[in-house]
């Protein structure tokens, strides 16, 4: 009785998003995966093919589309080789949302078999990040490598100095380690950081970001200004130490092409109003 008799056939059991990008494949033989991209190749993007399933989202429309950019071997314990992440290039709409994954021309690394294309594809629920808004009562103080952005900045908690040449720089304090940032100094410096932002440029943070760059050279709408305003606001409503803001837009009468964002806050750490100026120039 020579041979091994009827070869299995290569199958896709499971699809799971497991982030809001990737989801997770699970086979019932490790596919062939070289990562040179020769034919066959588990690693090539091209052998999966992930899109919206139409109509499931709550108003009747369909999820965002998504395009297949990384695949991976997970290598855990006991994946051995059965199981595949896939990265799409932006989040899946959450459920209802549903997507379909259909996998192609994969060869299995045991049988030689190919894909059964019976079972090469599956429908899956989209996964999304909820941003929760965070509670005054259990805002926590927060400490970080100091980097003045400011020139009160430079005097808490550094050694005093005047030295402009240390703003935007990680200086040492007294006993020669790195310094840190505490208090309203830390509060200011992710205040300036959010507002000079450019907004939803880091995927864990959607919202984050005022994006001024996109909206100066139409400032001159009062809508747009309001709308600014307005986003300048909930913006710093989103530190957890902000207890309620106003926002300002005016022109600086004495630069041409500056416009200056004037921020009065009340806030956790102090008894007294926080004023903040930012200015923004339209000429870069």
């Amino acid at each position: 009785p020579w041979g091994l008799g009827g070869a299995g056939s290569l199958q896709l059991l499971t699809a799971l998003a497991i982030r809001e990008n990737i989801v997770r494949l699970t086979f019932n033989e490790a596919p062939i995966f070289t990562g040179v991209l020769d034919p066959h190749d588990g690693s090539d993007s091209e052998r999966y093919v992930v899109t919206p399933v139409p109509g499931t989202m709550p108003d009747g429309g369909d999820p965002r589309p998504v395009t297949t950019i990384i695949v991976t071997q997970v290598r855990e314990a006991m994946a051995l080789g059965l199981i595949i992440d896939v990265t799409v290039d932006r989040p899946f709409d959450g459920y209802p949302g549903r997507y379909l994954v259909a996998v192609n021309q994969l060869v299995s690394s045991s049988s030689g078999v190919l894909l059964d294309p019976l079972h090469s594809s599956l429908v899956f629920d989209g996964l999304v990040q909820v941003s929760t808004p965070k509670t005054l009562d259990v805002a926590v103080p927060i400490r970080d490598f100091a980097n003045p952005q400011t020139l009160s900045g430079l005097l808490d908690p550094l050694p005093s100095t005047t030295d402009v040449g240390l703003l935007g720089s990680i200086p040492m304090g007294g006993d020669g380690d790195y310094a840190f940032d505490e208090g309203i100094t830390s509060y200011k410096k992710r205040l300036l950081r959010r507002l000079t932002s450019a907004k939803n440029r880091f995927a864990h943070l959607p919202g984050y970001g005022l994006g001024p760059g996109a909206k100066l050279k139409q400032l001159g709408k009062q809508s747009v200004r309001a709308a600014f305003e307005a986003d300048a606001r909930q913006q710093v409503l989103q530190e957890p130490e902000t207890v309620e803001a106003s926002a300002n837009l005016i022109v600086d009468p004495n630069v041409p092409g500056l416009w200056r964002l004037k921020l009065r806050i009340k806030c956790k750490l102090s008894s007294d109003p926080l004023e903040l100026n930012v200015p923004f120039s339209v000429n870069g």
